[in-house]
Formats: structure tokens, sequence, C-alpha cells
């Protein structure tokens, strides 16, 4: 593997890199009382808002962090190219004032607030927190953080694209890795991940796509996108294309979900996920004292998970093995199994916490189970296209566990059976069917023999 024009992420240390998402979160928050205050006085002439107004800019504070956050404004792995934060902006900003409006009206306090405060507020955050964007983005150290990652797949030896590609004024992507098919194409997926990479280019004539190479293609939970040098006027175009450093760039498979799919998504997460943990706060409550009383251990067992795009995070349950139970799956009468754990793995009440990782973003309430890395890794091995599951976040449930897939995986066709399910999912998803399978749930669970 040959290292591309410059890895300027690299250069700036993923320290920096949460500095700077720090600080571009707390200049947003700044912007929206900005903009708030201003188009009060605006409108009435004075900065000395009213309670009701103060009340509004809180939860436009609240709201826009978290749909923001599920978007990827403030990730700490890396913000991503810059047209998508300001598309992610625009849906945030959206987004929040939509709640604002339901909000009056189901108060029946919308006669309170001013029309024109509401447009002039948005207004403002809208071209405030834009040109915040374009301006870091032109920082001499910190604008690689606003450019997509890509890996180059190309033949060895193909310097020509490599070299206008870097040398392009207007790019808009770094790229870090290039790599020869043959050579490096049954560990692209593992390249891809050490490059942290957002969108792979794929300059490579079609007859050179091999079926090995156009699974693994298929299976990256990235953007991949034909390059096609130099442009042919009459080559099969299967997608609107663009152009980059002079060749056709062709996105061969789009994102699960994207725009305001994923928007709808991360508003569902943190209005339904506030919910849940307000209504269940209770029953956790009660569930961590029983743990705590049973035996000593900590309350809460944490392990690492793949989760979105391969990134790995840490997963919260109550704890129902004893401790140092190692890895190993769960069985039915399992000895490891506390007494309490029991009747909590039963119930699923030991996945409560994790609606913390869904408010937290690193979970959906909907999605495919994580499983532990050890676990994943060798699932990957015995189904090719398991690694297609990260398209997407993990979730709490999902369509393969309404469907009674559940419990221990003991045979390879139990785990094709669960993938079968979990890619249906992510190729039907739709809002109604999240709310389907989150109503669906608790009925399955009440006679579910694979719950143990």
């Amino acid at each position: 593997m040959m290292d591309g024009s410059a890895s300027g992420y690299r250069r700036i240390g993923e320290g920096r890199v949460a500095v700077a998402m720090i600080g571009v979160r707390a200049l947003d928050l700044m912007i929206l009382a900005l903009g708030c205050l201003i188009g009060y006085g605006l409108r009435h002439g004075t900065p000395m808002m009213p309670e009701p107004y103060w009340a509004a800019l809180i939860i436009a504070a609240f709201v826009f962090q978290g749909a923001g956050g599920g978007l990827g404004l403030y990730s700490r792995r890396r913000p991503g190219p810059l047209p998508s934060q300001l598309a992610a902006v625009l849906l945030s900003l959206v987004a929040t004032f939509l709640v604002l409006f339901a909000l009056a009206y189901l108060g029946k306090v919308s006669q309170e607030f001013s029309r024109s405060w509401a447009v002039t507020w948005f207004f403002i955050a809208v071209c405030a927190m834009t040109a915040l964007r374009v301006g870091v983005a032109r920082v001499g150290t910190l604008a690689p953080l606003w450019r997509a990652r890509a890996v180059l797949l190309a033949a060895d030896g193909d310097t020509g694209l490599l070299a206008r590609l870097a040398a392009d004024e207007g790019r808009r992507v770094d790229i870090v890795a290039c790599l020869d098919p043959v050579r490096d194409g049954a560990r692209l997926a593992r390249h891809c991940e050490e490059a942290k990479a957002d969108v792979v280019f794929v300059a490579v004539p079609p007859a050179g796509i091999d079926d090995a190479l156009r699974r693994r293609l298929r299976d990256l939970p990235l953007r991949i996108c034909l390059l096609i040098d130099p442009p042919i006027a009459d080559h099969p175009l299967v997608g609107p294309p663009e152009i980059i450093a002079g060749a056709i760039s062709v996105e061969l498979y789009p994102p699960v979900l994207e725009g305001g799919g994923a928007l709808i998504k991360r508003l569902e997460d943190l209005v339904l996920g506030a919910l849940l943990v307000v209504v269940l706060s209770p029953l956790m409550v009660l569930v961590a004292l029983v743990v705590r009383l049973e035996g000593a251990g900590p309350v809460l067992f944490c392990q690492k998970r793949f989760g979105f795009r391969g990134e790995v995070f840490t997963i919260f349950k109550f704890r129902t093995l004893v401790e140092a139970a190692g890895e190993t799956q769960v069985g039915r009468d399992d000895p490891r199994v506390t007494r309490v754990g029991r009747l909590l793995r039963r119930l699923s009440l030991d996945e409560l916490p994790q609606l913390f990782n869904v408010l937290k973003g690193d979970m959906s309430l909907v999605g495919p189970r994580p499983h532990a890395l050890a676990h994943d890794e060798d699932f990957a091995a015995t189904v090719d296209i398991y690694a297609q599951r990260r398209k997407m976040k993990p979730g709490m449930t999902g369509w393969a566990q309404v469907h009674g897939c559940r419990g221990e995986i003991r045979s390879p066709q139990d785990l094709e059976r669960r993938v079968a399910y979990d890619l249906a999912y992510l190729d039907h998803w739709s809002l109604g069917l999240d709310l389907w399978i989150l109503a669906l749930t608790p009925l399955r669970l009440i006679r579910d023999p694979n719950a143990y």
C-alpha cells in the first residue's frame, strides 16, 4: 500500500480534533443564543427577552446539539467533508425549529411568539454556522478535517490520476492510501479501517473488477465511487456523475441512510430514547439496586463492540454474569449467569442501559444487534456479507429479533438467518418499520423461547 497525498489528519492528531470539535460546538451554541437575542431585539427594540423566549432558546440548544451530533457535526473521529457538514447544519436547524413550532402549537402558546423573530433567528443561525464552517475549513492546519478521506483503488504504476487528485486546487478529498486491487484486494476492509476512509475511488476498468473484489466493495460501509479516467462520453453511467480532478465520479453503492432519512432516524432515537429513559428510570434504578445487592461486582457490564462503519464503541448493560466470565457466548442454563441475571436476560431488562448508548449516538433504538469484537470477527469470516450490517448503527432491537433470532448462535445457518433479516431491514428501512418493530418487541419477548 502506498501512502497517498497527504494525510493531514494524522498531523493534526485525534486530541486536536476533539478540541476543535468542542470549540465548534461552543460556537454553535453561542450563535444560537446571539441569533435569538438579535432576532428579538430587531423585532421589539430590546434584547431583554421574556421567559417563554428563553425557554425556546434552551429547548433549541438541546434539540440542535442532539440532532447535529447524530448527523456527525461534532464527531471526535473527524467532522467529515464540508458539503455534508453544511447539509447537516441546515437539516439540524430545520428539525430544531420544527420541534419548537410543534411544541408551541401543542402547548397552545404559539401566539406568544413573533413569527418575524423566528424567521430572523433561523436566518442568522444558518448564515453564521455556514460561515463558521467555511472559515474553519480554510484554516491551513484544520482544512483536512473538512475534506473526505479517500482510498484510491488503482493498478500499481498508475500515478497520473493520483498526482492530479493531490494537486487539485479545489479538492474536496485527501487521498490517504493508494491500493492495488490484486495485491491489496483481500485486505481492502482492513486498509480502509486503518485509513479512517470515507470513500473508495475505484480507478480500475470494469473488466479488472472480479467477483471477489466486487463483493468486498459492496460490503464496505463506505461510499464507493467509480472513477472514469479519462472521461468516456459513451460509458454507461449508473448514477448522477460529478467531476473530480478531471475524472468522472459515479457512486456505485450509496449509503443506506443520508440526509433527511438520517435526520429522521436520529430524531426518532432522541425523542423516543429520552421518553423511554424518563418512563423507565424507576425500573432501571430498581434493577441496579437488585444487581448490587445480589453480590459483589459492578452494576454495569461494559464491553467493546463494533458500531457504524466498524467504529468501536463501549456498550452498557446490567451485569448478569459472574465476574471474569470471559467472552464465550451465553448458552441455555449457563452456570455463569447469576440468579437475578437469569430473570433480567429472560425479559431483556439487562439491555435498558443501552438507552444511554442511543442518546450518545453510538446506537439506535432499532438496527442490527452488535456482537462482542471476537465474535464479530468470527461471524464476518463465516458469512461473507456480514460486514454489510455495519452500514447502519447497531440497535437495541431489530427485525431479526422480532422474528425469533435471539440467544446463542449455534450454527452458520443461525447466523445466516440473522444476517438475512438485518440486511432486509437495511433495504426497507422506514420510520413506520421502526415503530412497528418497537411495538412488536415487548410482545415477542413474553413468548420467546430463545430468551435466556
